[in-house]
């Protein structure tokens, strides 16, 4: 499984090729389920 986040890495032509032959699937970039994490880590943050 390949997540493409359109990070430098992943832009560069070599990676572009190699993603060619692999199937890739819509993902969105402001996901509700990763904002709910990022409660978590605040909540935890001010605990320490």
């Amino acid at each position: 499984i390949f997540q493409q986040d359109n990070a430098c890495p992943h832009t560069t032509h070599v990676s572009k090729d190699r993603m060619l032959h692999v199937e890739v699937l819509p993902w969105s970039a402001r996901s509700p389920i990763f904002f709910q994490i990022e409660h978590v880590w605040d909540l935890l943050g001010c605990q320490l």
